[in-house]
C-alpha cells in the first residue's frame, strides 16, 4: 500500500500527488503509454479513507492493469470490509498516451470536487470532497518530469474545460499554444506546457507543424 510519507519526492500540487506506475502500465493501450497513480495527500482525508470500510459489497468493470497486449477489461470486486483507500488505489489512475493525451477512466469526472464513484451495484464511496480536484490532478501531472506537457482538443467535456483547462491556461507557471481560438469555447486543439520539464520550442514546432494553415494563439507569457 502506498503511504503519503513515501511520496514526498513525487509530483505534487497542494494536496494531490501523481506517482508513475512501476511495472505494467495500467490501462495504457499503447506500448509506450504511461500511467500514474492519483494520491489524495490531505492527511485527514487519507486517514478517513484508510479507516472507513465500504460498508456494502460492490463491483466495477475496470480497464486491465496489464498494459498493452493484455486483456482489456477485468472486474474488480470489494466486500463490506474493504477500505475506501484500497478501492481508490485500484480504481483511480491517469494515463498519458505516447502523444501526450490524457485519459482518466474511473472516479468522478474531473470537472469538480471528488465525491467518490459508483460501483456496478450503485455503492458509492462516502463524500470526501477535495476542492478543485481535477485541476490539482492535472497540475500535479504537469509537475511530473516524465510528462512535461499535455494536449487536448475541443471534444473535452465543458465541465473539464471549465474546471481544468481554463485554470491551467491562467497558471503563470505554465505556457500554452492553441489552434483556432484562445478560449476554452473556441480552440480546436491546445497544448499546456511546463517549461521546467519540456523543451518549449520543440513542442511549439511540433504543434505548429500539425496545425499548418490554422490561426495559432499563444499564452501571454509564452517565450518568443
Amino acid at each position: 500500500m502506498i503511504k503519503i510519507l513515501d511520496l514526498l519526492r513525487e509530483a505534487r500540487y497542494e494536496d494531490i500527488e501523481v506517482v508513475p506506475t512501476s511495472g505494467p502500465q495500467r490501462g495504457a493501450g499503447e506500448a509506450s503509454g504511461k500511467s500514474y497513480a492519483i494520491i489524495i495527500g490531505n492527511p485527514s482525508v487519507y486517514h478517513k479513507m484508510e479507516t472507513t470500510p465500504m460498508g456494502t459489497p460492490g463491483k466495477m468493470k475496470a480497464l486491465s492493469y496489464g498494459g498493452a497486449g493484455s486483456e482489456t477489461y477485468r472486474e474488480f470486486e470489494w466486500d463490506a470490509d474493504t477500505t475506501q483507500w484500497e478501492v481508490w488505489q485500484r480504481m483511480n489512475y491517469i494515463v498519458v498516451t505516447p502523444n501526450n493525451e490524457t485519459h482518466w477512466y474511473h472516479g468522478k469526472m474531473p470537472g469538480g470536487g471528488y465525491k467518490g464513484f459508483d460501483g456496478a451495484t450503485g455503492t458509492p464511496l462516502p463524500d470526501l470532497t477535495v476542492d478543485k480536484f481535477g485541476y490539482k490532478v492535472y497540475r500535479a501531472l504537469l509537475g511530473e518530469p516524465s510528462v512535461g506537457y499535455i494536449v487536448s482538443n475541443h471534444t473535452a467535456s465543458p465541465s473539464v474545460k471549465g474546471a481544468v483547462y481554463s485554470k491551467l491556461m491562467r497558471d503563470s507557471e505554465l505556457v500554452w499554444i492553441a489552434a483556432n481560438g484562445d478560449t476554452i469555447d473556441t480552440y480546436s486543439d491546445i497544448v499546456i506546457i511546463n517549461p521546467s520539464y519540456a523543451d518549449v520550442q520543440k513542442v511549439r514546432q511540433k504543434f505548429e507543424n500539425k496545425h499548418q494553415g490554422a490561426k495559432i494563439f499563444y499564452s501571454s507569457n509564452f517565450p518568443k
